[in-house]
């Protein structure tokens, strides 16, 4: 922006400057063309001729021409020699960074379905390991947590027990004569249910249970293939 500013002052003035250059000449010629047809009473020679310009003012002039010409070559050159700079446009403002915004605090009913869904990614995993993880010789208690079951005072039915290398499901359907919390404090206290037990209960008929058992010295949310 200040050399496009400059160089078009270079070119009001170089045009400035020649036509004060002209106007000058314009004048240097026409004194000497006035002085030379009009007679003066004073200034004649013997012969009646008109006398030439008086030296001090011709040669003041031709000086003040001079510097006028040699001022239009030095403005000419510089304006040649500049070539205008493309303007810089404007600076890109700094992009703020964008700060993430906190977690929003989980809701009562939010909080429920995420933990239901941790547990239901448990127990498909766990189902998955029934399939892929064989029993381990060293721990079979299928006969102990059957024989247990059969113990209670109301009896669960349709048992069926599962085992793989380190946890074992167990199916049955709760007897009527025992409530879903009765039964689930019966089993805690069997001492082959102690070592830690999950319950699950089907949606669809809610007297069917499904116990998963850990092996002593292992968590049933470890992660296994």
């Amino acid at each position: 922006m200040v050399d496009a500013s400059r160089d078009r002052g270079l070119v009001r003035a170089l045009g400035a400057t020649s036509v004060v250059l002209g106007v000058l000449a314009g004048a240097l010629i026409a004194k000497i063309v006035s002085d030379g047809r009009r007679p003066r009473n004073d200034d004649t020679d013997g012969r009646g001729a008109p006398a030439a310009l008086e030296p001090s003012a011709e040669t003041e002039l031709r000086a003040n021409i001079a510097r006028l010409e040699r001022r239009v070559s030095v403005l000419a050159a510089e304006t040649r020699t500049r070539e205008p700079q493309p303007a810089a446009g404007p600076a890109e403002p700094a992009r703020a960074a964008a700060s993430p915004e906190p977690a929003k605090p989980l809701g009562l009913i939010e909080q429920r379905e995420q933990a239901a869904r941790t547990l239901q990614a448990m127990y498909d995993n766990l189902d998955r390991r029934l399939d892929t993880e064989p029993p381990d010789p060293a721990w079979r208690p299928e006969a102990d947590l059957a024989a247990a079951l059969k113990s209670l005072p109301a009896p669960p039915t349709g048992v069926s027990v599962r085992c793989a290398a380190a946890f074992c499901r167990v199916e049955l359907v709760r007897n009527p004569a025992a409530g879903r919390e009765e039964i689930a404090t019966q089993i805690a206290t069997l001492p082959v249910f102690s070592e830690g037990t999950t319950y699950r209960q089907d949606p669809d008929d809610p007297a069917r249970l499904t116990l998963y058992v850990q092996r002593p010295g292992h968590l049933l949310a470890e992660d296994r293939p």
